[in-house]
């Protein structure tokens, strides 16, 4: 859904674009938050589970703080179309790395 968003925001350049863009990427924002916490529930054991937890949140903040300053680069060298497109590829990125994740620790359950 965020990258959906991400889309709309890239090729609807508008307000009501922009808004439904925003709701798109939020929404979904929320939906693999709660997605991540669940697998976590599911899929580490509880030995062990906020070991992991600490280490994704602080992997999030560490790659959060450093995306944004290079999307602020970006646009400020070539607009914010071009951090959006940026912004859609990490999106399809970050999915293909939890189903990398998924199907690796599945059989562990």
């Amino acid at each position: 859904m965020s990258i959906f968003g991400f889309v709309l925001l890239f090729v609807l350049p508008s307000f009501p674009g922009f808004v439904m863009g925003a709701g798109l990427i939020e929404f979904g924002f929320g939906v693999e938050q709660s997605a991540t916490s669940t697998w976590m529930c599911d899929c580490i054991e509880s030995e062990t589970r906020s070991a992991y937890s600490s280490i994704f949140s602080t992997i999030q903040s560490v790659a959060g703080f450093i995306i944004m300053n290079l999307l602020g680069v970006l646009t400020e060298w070539n607009g914010v179309n071009a951090a959006w497109c940026v912004a859609a590829v990490a999106m399809g990125v970050d999915i293909v790395i939890l189903v990398i994740f998924s199907r690796k620790y599945r059989n562990r359950v």
